[in-house]
């Protein structure tokens, strides 16, 4: 169940909850593969979602080593540290480097861990949309969506930002309009001013 939070508390944003818990099962010994491969694959997340970049490259490294020397870079567990990885990669906009990882990590959760096999069909997604392939990346959504087997998850939120994104890069401002209808208040928001400002409208986005 422990685990299970760490999760969580990274994907809602609760960070300092996610370290918490990933100290708590570290000191514990349960295993080396949850000590040495999963909890800083997972914090591997959270750093990268905080912004400290560095701290999310080394810990994902350190976890993939770990995951190789332990035979479980097969395993589920390695499953955060690759996608760290891939979007680190994609940050760099080195899209051949986050393609490699991002298909590691769709082999190693297709058809199952449903919330894992749809974040790492929105990176695909985001990688296309980076290379300009709109299209495709639009049209994998559905798929993504349905990979999450819930039609109520807080991480569809995570889709329907991209899809706005990318219907704007197709340039398709009313189709990105009414998707962000769908996103909780702050994310609409953000949304929203960038949409004004692709359209041209900056005293809106001020607003």
């Amino acid at each position: 169940l422990d685990t299970l939070a760490m999760y969580c508390h990274t994907y809602l944003g609760h960070f300092s909850q996610a370290r918490q818990l990933a100290d708590a099962l570290v000191s514990a010994q349960v295993s080396d593969a949850l000590t040495e491969v999963l909890c800083p694959g997972v914090i591997s997340q959270a750093a990268f979602i905080e912004g400290t970049l560095d701290e999310a490259d080394a810990l994902a490294a350190r976890t993939l080593d770990a995951a190789r020397r332990l035979h479980f870079d097969r395993h589920y567990f390695a499953f955060h540290a690759l996608r760290t990885t891939a979007l680190l990669a994609l940050e760099r906009h080195d899209l051949a480097a986050a393609a490699e990882p991002v298909e590691r990590a769709l082999e190693i959760v297709s058809g199952a861990r449903p919330a894992f096999n749809y974040l790492a069909q929105l990176d695909r997604a985001r990688i296309w949309a980076a290379g300009g392939n709109y299209d495709e990346a639009l049209a994998s959504l559905p798929a993504a969506r349905a990979a999450l087997k819930s039609g109520n998850s807080v991480l569809l939120a995570e889709a329907d930002e991209l899809e706005a994104r990318i219907r704007l890069g197709l340039g398709d401002h009313s189709g990105a309009t009414s998707v962000i209808e769908q996103l909780p208040g702050d994310r609409r928001t953000v949304m929203s001013a960038i949409i004004a400002l692709a359209a041209g409208n900056p005293g809106q986005a001020a607003l």
